[in-house]
């Protein structure tokens, strides 16, 4: 309106200085009113399209509530959900540099363990893996805290915490996490320092059970563990 008056002000302005004819005043003040509006028609529109977005908004928001809360809840135990026994094949060297053929069945809620034998790699060995398989090849970790490797880097809950805590102490990984001064909270490199000796490989192992895979094929690197730290990782997969 405040527009519209000062239009056909400046208008009539230049109709007293002879720069305008009346005529062309009307004809001003009409395409003046024309413009005003469908500018006025249009900001009802654009107001419209701003609720129906800030409707949808608050429906998305809604439903990303209800999901969460069902992802909070299903978190811990929706990384395994098989209910048919699983087959892997898995391709072991002979001794005269061929493969013998391995066939795996992991039943469900449970992890099938492929050890390869001493010093042998898994370069080039699997002739077919499912895609719920896990092959341990060395260590590879995320940078981030040993708890955010275990457990991911969302929010934890109480419950993963605990979880987490019982599968670093059945590898053998809690004494480590107790001489560290930030605990859990240590930062960790991609090869696990400033983790020494073979803490780093039970801390590899403890991540991958966190979410076990239906097959988890040992490479050689099982071979940097002692006895003890081979038996511990391995009753952990149990």
């Amino acid at each position: 309106m405040l527009a519209n008056v000062t239009l056909l002000c400046l208008v009539a302005f230049l109709v007293l200085k002879g720069q305008l004819t009346v005529g062309q005043l009307v004809a001003a003040e009409i395409v003046v009113t024309g413009v005003v509006a469908a500018v006025a028609r249009l900001g009802k529109h654009i107001e419209s399209f701003y609720d129906a977005v800030a409707a949808v908004a608050k429906l998305n928001d809604l439903a990303n509530a209800v999901d969460g809360k069902e992802q909070d809840e299903n978190r811990v135990v929706a990384h395994r959900s098989a209910r048919e026994p699983l087959l892997a094949v898995v391709t072991l060297p002979d001794a005269d540099g061929g493969g013998s053929e391995r066939r795996v069945v992991a039943k469900p809620g449970e992890v099938a363990v492929v050890r390869l034998p001493v010093g042998a790699t898994s370069d080039g060995l699997i002739a077919s893996l499912p895609r719920d398989a896990h092959v341990v090849r060395g260590v590879a970790l995320l940078p981030g805290t040993i708890l955010e490797n275990v457990v991911g880097f969302e929010a934890i809950t109480p419950r993963e915490l605990a979880r987490a805590e019982r599968l670093l102490a059945a590898v053998g990984f809690d004494a480590t996490a107790r001489e560290l001064r930030a605990g859990l909270e240590t930062m960790v490199e991609v090869d696990g320092s400033p983790l020494r000796g073979e803490a780093p490989l039970r801390f590899q192992f403890a991540t991958i059970l966190f979410r076990p895979p239906a097959v988890l094929v040992i490479d050689g690197i099982a071979d940097s563990l002692t006895a003890d730290g081979l038996i511990a990782v391995l009753r952990a997969v149990r």
